[in-house]
């Protein structure tokens, strides 16, 4: 605004995104993103019943928080992991924390196994309402029990 030029806006991701040169098994996941390129690599490399996976997600931030080097070979690996995990219906496989509902809703069935759908809609309506964590425990602590 001072100069008077239009400037572009910042990158969300710092530096060149992996999926701008040709991604192999071998290419270490420095600047991930989950675009169309990316994608469509994990599609050839896994088959089209490739989804994306909170659990392969938390894996790669884990990972990289701590400085470990991991290829996107090591993502594959991990999602084939994951993809044998599903297959035991005892498995619990983790839910991005941006996933609030998902996680309410397991939440409620798992301390509420004959719940219907109705009420479990009905209470993550109300836990929608609160201030802050949208979660089961919160729900309960602000309605269930009549806590105010």
């Amino acid at each position: 605004m001072k100069t008077g030029k239009k400037e572009k806006p910042a990158k969300s991701i710092a530096g060149t995104i992996d999926s701008s040169k040709p991604l192999t098994l071998g290419t270490l996941v420095v600047n991930y993103k989950n675009d169309p390129i990316t994608r469509a690599f994990f599609i050839k490399q896994i088959g089209l019943h490739f989804k994306s996976s909170a659990r392969v997600n938390i894996f790669r931030k884990d990972a990289l928080a701590a400085g470990k080097k991991i290829t996107y070979g090591d993502l594959v690996n991990e999602w084939l992991r994951e993809y044998e995990l599903r297959k035991d219906k005892n498995v619990k496989l983790p839910i991005m924390s941006s996933c609030e509902y998902n996680q309410f809703t397991r939440d409620y069935y798992t301390e509420n196994p004959g719940a219907s759908r109705k009420a479990v809609i009905a209470a993550w309506k109300q836990a929608r309402t609160l201030v802050g964590a949208h979660t089961y425990r919160q729900w309960v602590k602000k309605f269930e029990r009549g806590a105010a």
